[in-house]
């Protein structure tokens, strides 16, 4: 409240005089003052003490978490910078803040929790909170590091691994994992152990991975 009304009556026919009307009052303790004048001179003064709580200076989060991912360090509220590592195939994240104070806010646009896109390599997120006071501010710094495709597998010509009429087949002697990424990074195909797989597929580039007892096999199609 940035203003308040202060207003006196005097006992007939005594005049009043002081602050009367719209005050605005300061953080802290307000004085006013009210005078009454009789018809004989006589005067009586009175006092009235009106107190404006301060502003909340406090402009930190009690809580932020992102999934999938943990936040290293874990959170405190006096540590501003963290950071995070996903998987490959993760294509987004849900990030969740709260502010500890309920006069404090974002300085930006925040529903919570939201989703925010992740790129393969390090993705950047910050949070602005700011006090009640306008003055006391913080920035919570995110960094989430989407990992990119192996570069250490080699690369085999298997005829184990073709492709025919839209199909992709995998026939190996031990039983293996299979996953089918896009050239981005985006797991497409997933599965279990097996020996032979027969997976669609269609005209886009992709990088098929097949992991076995006898290591990493990747060829390109």
């Amino acid at each position: 409240m940035e203003s308040i009304n202060t207003s006196a009556v005097p006992v007939s026919p005594a005049v009043l005089s002081g602050q009367t009307g719209t005050q605005k009052p300061n953080h802290g303790g307000n004085l006013f003052t009210f005078t009454v004048t009789a018809m004989d001179g006589g005067t009586s003064t009175y006092t009235l003490e009106v107190t404006k709580e301060e502003l909340d200076t406090d402009p930190a989060l009690s809580y932020l978490a992102v999934n999938p991912g943990y936040l290293s360090p874990p959170f405190n509220p006096g540590i501003t910078s963290y950071t995070t590592e996903v998987e490959s195939g993760v294509e987004e994240v849900i990030i969740d803040a709260e502010l500890r104070t309920p006069t404090a806010k974002f300085a930006l646009n925040y529903n919570k929790p939201d989703k925010y896109p992740v790129k393969t390599g390090e993705n950047g997120f910050n949070f602005f909170v700011s006090a009640e006071d306008g003055r006391q501010s913080k920035i919570y710094s995110l960094s989430v590091t989407r990992k990119g495709l192996s570069t250490d597998m080699p690369e085999i010509n298997s005829p184990d691994v073709y492709i025919s009429n839209g199909v992709l087949y995998v026939n190996t002697v031990i039983p293996c994992e299979v996953s089918v990424y896009s050239v981005t990074g985006k797991l497409l195909y997933g599965q279990g152990k097996s020996s032979a797989f027969k997976i669609p597929v269609n005209g886009n580039e992709k990088i098929l991975i097949v992991k076995g007892g006898s290591g990493w096999i990747k060829k390109n199609y």
